[in-house]
């Protein structure tokens, strides 16, 4: 009896060993989905060194120029906006309240 409980139990620890183990299908899916990984990742960093940092560069400064330029211009239209309602204000009765006024504006 003591050596069929013995046995059971190595029995037992081999099968948990076996389905521990990947199983060579499952080994060779692996491998091949980190070469298409590792094709991808190389893929993307050629097409990375390729981009110049004097294009880069060039980039930023043209992009910093035509943010320059938006916010001219929204401070403009804030500062037009801006006079605007202050006129608008100069031309109503003191009464007359800002939610008021703006439905008058957009009446």
């Amino acid at each position: 009896m003591l050596d069929l409980k013995s046995y059971a139990k190595r029995a037992r620890a081999e099968l948990t060993t076996l389905r521990a183990t990947p199983l060579a299908f499952d080994l060779q899916e692996s491998i091949n989905q980190l070469h298409v990984e590792k094709e991808t990742t190389l893929a993307i960093l050629t097409q990375a060194q390729g981009t110049s940092a004097g294009q880069v560069d060039e980039d930023r400064t043209v992009t910093k120029r035509v943010w320059e330029c938006w916010q001219k211009r929204v401070k403009l239209r804030r500062q037009i906006c801006r006079d605007l309602w202050g006129r608008c204000v100069e031309m109503v009765d003191k009464d007359v309240t800002r939610e008021e006024l703006w439905v008058l504006i957009s009446g």
